[in-house]
């Protein structure tokens, strides 16, 4: 589907403007997976007009969603990240928040479709390569963050998740040392819900 031309854009554009609830984050900056759009009236109309669209025509639903969108604050985010050279039989409860589980237990989603779609058996039997060119990965850490700060005017989210990153790469560098095999290799998967 294509973006629809101005004459539908911009009323929407303009309606949205005069919404309290975006007034309220205009130019505020929205974490998306690693990425920091501003939050703007012509994109989120863009926006708007699609999920309206690809929702069967459901208007009224295209507006709740963006009313829950412009009115979050924090959400609670989830930083997964799948492993290479570790194999788990079944899950490992690390801390209140954070889990090891076996790859395939992961729930369905975009991405964990993008890295199982990609992956193929490397020529060398590794299992990882290159961050193109892998096998299947068999574990995945998972760490469940409350109140991850998700609209905002600072770079809150950027820094959370930086350091939600490191924190990850010390338990793989741990996990490593202690494996007498091949080294983790590791791939980050970032969602937001």
């Amino acid at each position: 589907m294509s973006d629809p031309d101005q004459s539908v854009i911009d009323p929407l554009s303009a309606a949205i403007e005069t919404c309290a609830a975006y007034r309220a984050v205009a130019g505020h900056v929205i974490f998306s997976g690693g990425a920091g759009p501003v939050l703007h009236s012509h994109a989120l109309a863009v926006h708007l007009f699609s999920r309206g669209v690809r929702w069967g025509s459901d208007i009224s639903g295209a507006v709740d969603w963006l009313l829950r969108l412009l009115t979050t604050r924090e959400a609670t985010g989830l930083l997964k990240a799948a492993i290479w050279g570790l194999s788990l039989d079944q899950e490992v409860e690390l801390t209140r928040t954070s889990r090891l589980m076996p790859f395939a237990a992961l729930p369905d989603s975009y991405m964990k479709g993008r890295v199982s779609g990609r992956a193929k058996p490397c020529y060398d039997g590794s299992v990882w390569m290159t961050q193109t060119y892998y096998d299947a990965p068999l574990a995945a850490f998972v760490e469940e963050v409350p109140d991850f700060p998700y609209i905002r005017t600072d770079g809150a989210s950027f820094w959370l998740m930086n350091k939600l990153v490191w924190e990850a790469h010390e338990l793989w560098v741990l996990i490593q040392a202690a494996s007498c095999r091949s080294s983790v290799g590791r791939r980050m998967l970032v969602r937001i819900r």
